[in-house]
């Protein structure tokens, strides 16, 4: 029995480009940090389908609608408390 291939596999064969290569310098160079450069190469390339994929835009969706309840429920209460008025000087 053979293991599935990742839907994207192909792209983590690809050879770094030489823009990307440069990239990758930048970014050790701008944080101190050792990045991998596959895994940098891969997100730089994969992020757009990503935002893009059924999942991410489910979980977009979820997080707008916890918000948009999140602000009814605020204003809902604001409205409920009694209104003060500020005093005359």
């Amino acid at each position: 029995m053979t293991k599935p291939t990742a839907p994207r596999a192909s792209y983590a064969e690809k050879p770094i480009t030489p823009l990307m290569a440069e990239y990758i310098a930048w970014l050790k160079t701008e944080t101190g940090y050792d990045v991998d450069p596959m895994s940098v190469q891969l997100s730089g390339v994969l992020r757009g389908t990503f935002q893009k994929s059924d999942g991410n835009q489910k979980r977009l969706a979820a997080s707008a609608a916890r918000k948009a309840q999140e602000s009814k429920a605020r204003a809902e209460r604001k409205a409920a408390k009694p209104a003060t008025k500020k005093a005359a000087k």
